[in-house]
């Protein structure tokens, strides 16, 4: 199916659309949220935003008897959202990451992958080799916390042994890999750089193509499965049709750009309909095009690199896994002062007491080392940026400090 979209004509893909929608909107019948909108068109129905989400998700779960998967996303703006997936959504995920790097002569399942995400493999504290783990014969995950100058050395000696096709990571740690290597002198040659879940600047994407002598493969996505564009050149990306509707929200003119909303065709047991993502791209024409994936686009805003700065210039990622699951509190945000003490803002929904305090810490300290002071703020709201933003992570550090 991936397939046949994608040779679609402009007419064919919007025909293509138009089942879909349909589809999805028989779907939506069954759903609290939707009940009662037959014959509508997907237009008609209420734009969606994360608070809807987070208020009540139980509003847009089917209920049936088939197989689902939980999941929470990562709480990029201080709140997770709970989710739930049906089993041929995930299986479809991965067909249509498969098949993005299959067009560029990557066979993904069959690869030897070198991981550098926000996945805790040992404690913080524990500075002694190996920082890695073999997950399965062909999949070495690396503990990116403990990336620093003291161990760049080891990180190096592990690639060069494991022999990686692909580095897939988040980009803020793959840059901070790459500073790291040429700084110590090392060389690792890799064919293929997979990245998503932060933006990647496009000179940075530049840089490492070249000290890696890679191909780079950007892909856009989120936990709650609107939308998914992809990007096998810098500042060119393509929506992907075949995952669901999308549309551009916004005046054109719009200095910020305009806001993507997603509306996915695969998820059978959460109906989540226009949903608005809170990502933007650039100023465009041809909007149709674009949306329907005939057309590029420039680039993806909105997203920032959540990251803290250890004391050892090490990157510190999975920052925003430390709010999952706490559903007492409403918004976090980490204020780095310097590059031994952050402050986590906790801003609660309910009174909270000390055991939320110790569970706050407790999470935080997976993530961020003993090096570091952590100060809790219990707040009664986040910290605002001059223009009325509440970013996760705020750095205060000099860049002397890094």
């Amino acid at each position: 199916m991936l397939d046949r979209v994608d040779g679609m004509s402009h007419d064919e893909r919007m025909a293509f659309k138009l089942l879909q929608e349909r589809k999805i909107l028989t779907l939506a019948q069954s759903c609290d949220r939707y009940r009662g909108r037959a014959g509508y068109k997907l237009s008609e129905v209420p734009l969606l935003n994360k608070d809807d989400v987070r208020s009540n998700p139980a509003q847009f779960i089917r209920k049936f008897s088939f197989p689902t998967t939980n999941a929470l996303t990562s709480g990029t703006t201080g709140a997770s959202l709970r989710l739930v997936r049906s089993v041929s959504s995930v299986v479809f995920e991965q067909a249509a990451m498969d098949w993005i790097l299959f067009k560029v002569g990557l066979n993904y399942p069959a690869s030897r992958v070198a991981v550098f995400r926000g996945i805790d493999i040992k404690k913080l504290e524990d500075n002694r080799p190996p920082f890695w783990r073999l997950v399965r014969p062909n999949h070495l995950v690396f503990s990116s916390n403990h990336l620093n100058r003291d161990n760049v050395a080891e990180f190096a000696k592990a690639l060069a042994e494991f022999r990686p096709d692909v580095l897939y990571g988040y980009p803020s740690v793959l840059e901070s890999l790459e500073r790291l290597l040429r700084e110590s002198h090392h060389r690792i040659s890799v064919p293929f750089l997979v990245t998503s879940s932060e933006t990647f600047a496009t000179e940075s994407r530049k840089r490492l193509s070249t000290f890696f002598s890679a191909i780079s493969v950007d892909i856009y996505g989120q936990a709650e499965r609107a939308a998914m564009a992809y990007s096998v050149e810098p500042d060119q990306y393509w929506f992907l049709p075949s995952y669901g509707t999308i549309e551009l929200l916004g005046d054109r003119e719009d200095r910020d750009g305009l806001e993507i909303v997603g509306s996915s065709y695969h998820n059978s047991a959460q109906l989540l309909l226009r949903y608005r993502t809170g990502d933007r791209i650039g100023r465009i024409e041809n909007l149709d095009e674009v949306c329907l994936g005939v057309r590029s686009f420039g680039k993806i805003s909105g997203r920032t690199n959540d990251v803290l700065i250890g004391p050892g210039g090490q990157v510190l990622s999975g920052i925003d896994h430390i709010p999952r699951g706490l559903d007492n509190f409403s918004r976090f945000q980490f204020i780095q002062h310097a590059v031994d003490d952050v402050e986590i803002r906790a801003v609660a929904a309910e009174v909270p007491s000390l055991a939320d305090e110790a569970d706050i810490v407790a999470r935080a300290r997976r993530k961020i080392p003993s090096t570091i002071n952590l100060r809790i703020n219990l707040s009664e709201a986040p910290l605002r940026s001059a223009s009325g933003k509440t970013p996760f992570v705020v750095q205060r550090i000099v860049d002397g400090q890094r």
